[in-house]
């Protein structure tokens, strides 16, 4: 029977390898929390859809973006421009460095 490996950067646990900097295991690596893990795994599967659904997504607050309810711009460039002076650049809404 052939393993297949996954990584985890978040946890790991007793028998686990680190290759190249990342926590590696085998399906062979199995533990009895994965038998935990697993059980947890149906109790979720038996929620309703919208449960699921409103507990698979988190809001987070993107300060100016959320601040006020809506925005109008003439035009895209007006948007853009706006975009690029006024938005955190880890919002990923800035201008590209080569069309500045």
């Amino acid at each position: 029977m052939q393993s297949s490996v996954y990584t985890s950067v978040a946890i790991a646990r007793q028998g686990d390898k680190a290759v190249e900097g990342r926590i590696v295991r085998t399906m062979g690596d199995h533990t009895e929390d994965d038998a935990g893990w697993r059980e947890q795994c149906r109790h979720q599967l038996d929620r309703d859809v919208v449960t699921r659904i409103r507990y698979g997504f988190c809001h987070v607050h993107k300060p100016v973006l959320d601040d006020v309810p809506v925005r109008a711009f003439a035009t895209m460039a007006e948007y853009r421009r706006w975009c690029d002076q006024a938005l955190p650049s880890y919002l990923g809404y800035r201008l590209a460095v080569g069309d500045r």
